[in-house]
């Protein structure tokens, strides 16, 4: 809970937020310099746990998930444990991971939320995939 309240309150008066789940620390940092480019004020949520408990008081519209540092759980399991929560009806998901993470996402229930980018990427790449995501060329 306490964590909920300090990400909560880091994006007080962001009209457009977004979660950075991962633990590896150049990519979260590129992506975040891409999603401030977008307009997004991010945070970066490096456990699961807390991103499950966070997406009950704080509403971001996008999650940006680096699905390789995934190590506590099944990243479809954490996925599936979202997408059921009924805060995240209106959050659209980026995924990026490797080639086997695709795979097994072409495997699983399709969501028009969620979107995938293969690593490694570009930022051009990673962009403009979210900007798809969103319908809006930037």
């Amino acid at each position: 809970m306490q964590t909920a309240k300090i990400i909560k309150k880091s994006l007080e008066g962001s009209e457009k937020k977004a979660f950075i789940v991962g633990e590896e620390t150049k990519i979260c940092e590129l992506v975040s310099l891409i999603l401030e480019d977008l307009g997004f004020k991010s945070m970066q949520v490096s456990q699961t746990e807390w991103l499950v408990e966070t997406m009950a008081h704080v509403h971001p519209e996008l999650i940006v998930w680096d699905l390789n540092d995934e190590k506590k759980l099944s990243p479809f399991q954490s996925l599936s444990e979202l997408r059921e929560q009924a805060s995240m009806k209106k959050v659209k998901i980026m995924l990026l991971g490797g080639p086997d993470v695709k795979k097994d996402l072409e495997n699983s229930k399709g969501d028009a939320r969620i979107h995938f980018c293969m690593k490694p990427f570009s930022p051009t790449a990673l962009k403009h995939e979210i900007e798809q995501l969103y319908g809006t060329e930037a």
